[in-house]
């Protein structure tokens, strides 16, 4: 299952549609104007399905992911010099990076690929696919790349 998400030109606040293959919206993901360390990720018919809440006080940046009130895992950057690494708690999975964060990958507990993670360059605003070999994980993968996402946001302010 191949998603595609950018964030919206202009939008006073992060909004992300996540399009289909055929261009369907999935999900979209929001974050408030007023709750800048919570994203809300909704489905197709608006219903809230997960979010993303960052941590307030830690030392490096850490989100948790909650689908519906339930706290499925947890993302935190490790303090590293050049290239951006992260621990993550979450069904096991483990993220293995390429230099400049351009593409990566989340693998499972056996090294099997979960799903590809890649950002297209030369567009107007930032583009990511991201590839999901399950449907079912998509959900689950959609918000661990949006919690690095955001990381990567809080870095640029």
């Amino acid at each position: 299952m191949k998603l595609t998400f950018k964030q919206r030109f202009f939008s006073f606040t992060d909004k992300y549609d996540v399009r289909d293959e055929s261009g369907n919206l999935v999900y979209t993901a929001k974050r408030g104007f007023f709750s800048r360390r919570r994203l809300r990720i909704y489905d197709k018919d608006k219903n809230q399905v997960g979010a993303i809440k960052a941590k307030f006080f830690s030392f490096l940046p850490t989100y948790k992911i909650y689908e519906g009130k339930e706290c499925v895992g947890k993302i935190k950057k490790k303090f590293s010099f050049f290239k951006p690494k992260f621990a993550m708690d979450c069904k096991g999975w483990k993220i293995k990076g390429g230099f400049f964060e351009m593409k990566y990958s989340i693998v499972n507990e056996a090294g099997e690929t979960v799903a590809t993670v890649s950002r297209k360059l030369l567009r107007l605003t930032t583009t990511y696919v991201l590839d999901v070999v399950k449907p079912e994980d998509a959900l689950h993968a959609l918000m661990v790349v949006l919690a690095i996402t955001a990381e990567k946001a809080s870095r640029k302010k």
